[in-house]
C-alpha cells in the first residue's frame, strides 16, 4: 500500500518559488510501502503503478530527456521500469551537480525506489520516492496535489491513476 507522508500541514498547491528551493519540504507526499525494485520483479503492485505513473508524467513534460523505450503504466516492475527509474535517478544527479546540490548523489542509479523512513527531512529528501514527488510538484503541481489526495488507500490511488491514464489516451 502506498502511504501519504504528512507534516500535518494541509496540501495547498505550492508556489514555484517554494518548489525551486531545495530546502522546501512538501507538506504531504506519497511514499511507497515496499521497495520497488528487484524484490517485486514481475509482481503487480500499487507502489510500482504509482512510480510508473509519476515517472511517465515527469518525462512527458516539455524539454525532458526521454528514453527510446516506452514505459507501460501497468504496476509490474520489469526491465523497462528499472531503466526509467535509473534514468530519473541519473537526471536528478545531473541536475543536482549542475546546481551545486550534493544532497542527491546516489553511488549508482540502482533502478529501485525505496521507502523513505521517518525522520529528518534533510535525510528524507535524498530518497528517490521523495524526489519523484518533488519533481512532479514542480512540473505539474495540480496533478501532484490530486495524486497525493488520491493516495488515501491503494484502491483510490489505483482508480485515480487508471482514470488519468484513460483520459490521457
Amino acid at each position: 500500500m502506498a502511504f501519504i507522508e504528512s507534516t500535518g500541514v494541509p496540501m495547498p498547491i505550492p508556489s514555484p518559488d517554494d518548489l525551486s528551493d531545495p530546502d522546501f519540504q512538501l507538506p504531504r507526499w506519497v511514499n511507497v510501502s515496499n521497495k520497488v525494485g528487484e524484490n517485486v520483479r514481475g509482481v503487480k503492485s500499487v507502489d510500482t503503478l504509482w512510480v510508473q505513473f509519476v515517472i511517465k508524467n515527469i518525462f512527458d513534460g516539455p524539454g525532458m530527456s526521454k528514453l527510446t523505450i516506452p514505459l507501460k503504466v501497468d504496476g509490474i516492475y520489469g526491465d523497462k521500469t528499472q531503466k526509467w527509474i535509473q534514468h530519473f535517478q541519473r537526471d536528478q544527479k545531473a541536475q543536482g551537480l549542475a546546481q551545486g546540490d550534493t544532497v542527491f548523489l546516489p553511488v549508482h542509479p540502482d533502478g529501485a525506489v525505496s521507502r523513505v523512513p521517518a525522520g529528518d527531512f534533510f535525510e528524507q529528501r535524498k530518497f528517490t520516492a521523495y524526489r519523484l514527488n518533488k519533481v512532479l510538484a514542480i512540473i505539474n503541481p495540480l496533478l501532484a496535489v490530486m495524486l497525493t489526495n488520491a493516495a488515501r488507500s491503494n484502491a483510490t490511488l489505483e482508480v485515480f491513476i487508471r482514470v488519468a491514464m484513460q483520459q490521457a489516451a
